[in-house]
């Protein structure tokens, strides 16, 4: 077993360095085509991967609300 992203104390930013990363909760991992992993983090309000060693955030802002279609 590998860690790849995780670490305690602040949030999460973009680009930061994946194993210092600090993560809230964990759900979902999954591997996208091109072996990146890929996770949410429902305590950021956030889904993640990790390319190239760095955090990428691929959806969400750090804020829970409902939006879109009115909801």
């Amino acid at each position: 077993m590998t860690t790849v992203a995780g670490s305690p104390l602040l949030p999460p930013r973009d680009g930061t360095v994946a194993t210092s990363a600090p993560l809230g909760r964990v759900f979902g991992l999954a591997v996208d085509p091109n072996g990146n992993a890929v996770f949410g983090d429902p305590y950021y309000h956030t889904v993640f991967a990790v390319r190239d060693g760095a955090l990428r955030a691929v959806a969400g802002n750090g804020v829970g609300a409902m939006s879109g279609d009115g909801g």
